[in-house]
């Protein structure tokens, strides 16, 4: 009996132990969906402003792997994350071109795959055995993968166009979040801090031209959602 109430005893020890090691450390998958919109500074085509435009958003995913550290109630948080984003900007081709139907429109779509490393801090505005809550705060890059990565023109007289895609993305995040044990929902905006687009070179009937015939200063938000496993 005696045994037993040992091997009990010291069951208990090294389980609590193991406990507050793990809510020293954790790692956790998550996976989600989010929505980016544009937010445009300046919109030209052939030196014609463009002020009457929609922007339209799909909605995109992304999967992460995270490792966080904890002390009371704060905690920071770094992630590797996947992210492929999906959005365009609408816009009736009469504002730039006179000779275009009224019902022509132009597109410019752009699908955009990053590894995206924030550095996060939160803090648990509840935190119990069975469940919490948090609120949290960062910076965060987003690195662009050109093999992964295109943009579309559609409605445009250039024959070719190429943008230069700034290869590293900035933003801030703010996010809230709320677990069930090991489980948890997160929801957070993404604030871009930097344009995406470093320019346009356009080209008409082949021969190269530097006039830089379009001008789309934008920058990303983004709105997103996931659930995930933290360990």
């Amino acid at each position: 009996m005696k045994r037993f109430l040992l091997f009990l005893l010291s069951t208990l020890l090294l389980t609590s132990a193991f406990a507050q090691s793990e809510r020293v450390v954790n790692v956790g998958v998550k996976a989600g969906f989010s929505s980016a919109t544009y937010n445009v500074l300046a919109l030209r085509v052939n030196g014609k402003e463009i002020r009457d435009f929609t922007t339209k958003s799909e909605v995109s995913s992304y999967y992460t792997l995270f490792l966080r550290l904890n002390k009371g109630r704060h905690y920071l948080q770094t992630e590797a994350s996947y992210d492929i984003n999906h959005y365009s900007v609408v816009f009736p081709t009469q504002q730039w071109y006179e000779l275009a139907k009224s019902t022509d429109r132009t597109v410019i779509g752009t699908n955009l795959t990053s590894i995206g490393v924030p550095l996060l801090y939160g803090y648990h505005t509840r935190k119990e055995n069975f469940y919490g809550m948090s609120f949290y705060i960062g910076p965060k890059i987003n690195f662009i993968l050109p093999a992964l990565s295109s943009n579309s023109y559609e409605n445009f007289t250039q024959e070719t166009i190429v943008e230069h895609i700034s290869p590293v993305l900035l933003s801030t995040v703010l996010g809230y979040g709320i677990n069930i044990k090991n489980l948890f929902f997160d929801f957070s905006f993404q604030i871009g801090l930097n344009q995406v687009s470093n320019g346009f070179i356009t080209h008409h009937d082949q021969i190269k031209n530097d006039a830089n015939d379009i001008t789309f200063q934008r920058r990303r938000n983004d709105i997103c959602f996931s659930a995930g496993f933290i360990f």
